[in-house]
């Protein structure tokens, strides 16, 4: 028997999906285009599912998991092959939000952080709003 998915983690889900379109749908040109943000493989947004959303710090910490500075559009090979590719997405990273920004995202998810299934509803309809704004 297949076990319900608790209100949480349909939330983070839905969370997820709508951060994904949003970071891949505003990376990409009038065309559609976007690149993978460590290796600068080019294919359309959505669709095959050959673009993601990759993250820097890995989704396990929800502190950061949404935040945006944490969050590019990956090809499937750097993002699941080579494990975010991290080093690279580091290092572009620095170009693009700087040093602090980085070890504030750092700090950030290896702090205290507590994510309430109200906080993660709050986030969820948030960014179902940017997203639907972007349609």
């Amino acid at each position: 028997m297949k076990r319900k998915k608790s209100k949480r983690g349909i939330l983070i889900k839905r969370a997820d999906t709508a951060l994904s379109l949003i970071v891949r749908k505003t990376e990409a040109d009038e065309n559609g285009i976007t690149k993978c943000y460590t290796c600068n493989w080019e294919g359309q947004w959505k669709g095959t599912g050959n673009l993601q959303c990759g993250h820097y710090i890995s989704r396990a910490f929800l502190c950061v998991r949404w935040d945006k500075n944490n969050n590019r559009t990956q090809c499937y090979a750097c993002n699941i092959r080579k494990n975010g590719n991290s080093h690279i997405f580091r290092r572009h990273l620095l170009k693009d939000i700087g040093e602090k920004e980085i070890a504030f995202l750092e700090m950030k998810a290896t702090g205290d952080c507590k994510m309430k299934t109200e906080d993660i509803e709050k986030i969820t309809y948030s960014l179902e709003a940017e997203w639907e704004s972007l349609r």
